[in-house]
């Protein structure tokens, strides 16, 4: 049965694929046909036309070359660029852009044999170029939702100019009451915002709602909560940072006190920590890797230690550090530190090195010790210190002697 096209008159989608379009991809020109003066778009045909009637031509199907060459041709440039939608301006073979541009025409004045109709949709030859475009928007859409959870993609989409156009356009077009009733059915299937500004602003409220109670803009992406509000704080972030976000919405953004950058904000708060603890501790900023009154603190702290060794470290980082006398080769120092406590436990116990694992005076060191005995990657500098106080690397063996 014959295809019947859709009497949208709204089908061109902004940003979709130009018929136009003639940018140059490498393929090689035709110079001159052979069919100069008769391109194969003649309607002729043996056979009977779809609405009955005999139409005049002079041959077949499969007689008339200049249309099996076009079709030929046809199929080349499909095998190339996965698509059947030539443009009707196509500069490396403009004869073929008219020639497809002709049988869709043709097509829908009901003036094409059946047999040239089943060898076009042989190749998935799409008769209704505009509703080829919007689908193929629309399924960038659904991929779009399932990555972002949002349907609001930026007007200023770098990612895909066209596509943020194209959304921006079916908005407008429902606005206008200009969709189609099946297009209208395909995006509130997957939950289109037909309003951008309103959704944000929502979305907006409920932040300022978040800081209230939790006196933070810092989200967690994942937040039990509320997962939308999570969602849409990171992509706040994301669109930021790729200048998709617009100056008023910064700016709201920025009147909360709203963190952009989230690593920069946890950094901070950790130096702030050590600044508290440099207070506390005479002076020190030696915070142990097992610190247990927050064990993430002591992990940050040697952190920064091998940023800095790996050259790593920001420079705004290391200033600040700096100014509060960071120790930067804190292992070394630790390691010294604890190094001459074993010293003067040999002292005052005999001359042994065998602390107990469990030693109530000092858990520290007798935890450092066994760490010494199990650790096969000591640096020769630290072996010949053990060894110069007769560091005793087997308990065992010194029981049984």
């Amino acid at each position: 049965m014959r295809r019947h096209l859709s009497n949208d008159p709204f089908t061109n989608p902004v940003g979709g694929i130009d018929d136009n379009d003639d940018t140059d991809d490498g393929d090689k020109k035709y110079n001159k046909d052979s069919d100069d003066d008769d391109d194969g778009n003649n309607a002729v045909s043996s056979t009977k036309s779809k609405k009955g009637k005999d139409t005049v031509g002079r041959c077949t199907l499969f007689d008339d070359k200049r249309w099996e060459q076009k079709f030929q041709r046809l199929i080349a440039y499909k095998k190339r660029h996965k698509s059947t939608n030539v443009p009707s301006k196509y500069k490396k073979d403009p004869k073929l852009g008219s020639w497809v541009h002709n049988q869709r025409k043709l097509y829908k004045n009901n003036e094409l044999s059946e047999e040239r109709i089943n060898h076009l949709e042989s190749i998935g030859f799409a008769w209704d170029l505009h509703n080829t475009q919007w689908m193929e928007m629309y399924q960038r859409l659904v991929a779009y939702k399932k990555q972002h959870k949002s349907t609001n993609v930026p007007k200023m989409y770098k990612t895909d100019p066209k596509f943020g156009s194209w959304v921006l356009s079916q908005r407008q077009f429902y606005k206008n009451n200009e969709l189609s009733e099946k297009r209208l059915q395909l995006l509130n299937a997957i939950n289109f915002v037909w309003s951008a500004k309103n959704a944000w602003v929502e979305m907006y409220q409920r932040l300022v709602a978040y800081k209230k109670q939790h006196k933070s803009t810092n989200v967690p992406s994942k937040y039990k909560q509320d997962p939308k509000l999570g969602t849409w704080v990171y992509s706040q972030r994301q669109f930021y940072k790729n200048n998709e976000l617009s100056e008023e919405r910064i700016n709201h953004l920025g009147s909360l006190g709203f963190v952009w950058n989230q690593h920069d904000a946890k950094w901070t708060e950790m130096y702030i920590k050590l600044v508290e603890y440099k207070r506390q501790h005479h002076g020190s900023t030696l915070v142990p890797i097992g610190y247990t009154e927050d064990p993430s603190f002591g992990r940050w702290v040697s952190k920064q230690s091998y940023a800095y060794n790996e050259g790593n470290m920001l420079e705004k980082r290391l200033k600040l550090l700096n100014s509060i006398g960071f120790v930067w080769n804190s292992l070394d120092v630790q390691w010294t530190a604890m190094y001459n406590k074993l010293v003067e436990y040999k002292r005052q116990h005999h001359g042994s090195t065998t602390v107990p694992q469990r030693y109530m005076e000092d858990p520290q060191l007798g935890q450092w010790v066994r760490a010494q005995r199990k650790n096969n990657k000591l640096t020769d500098k630290r072996m010949e210190l053990l060894n110069s106080i007769n560091f005793v690397w087997s308990v065992k063996k010194a029981s049984i002697s």
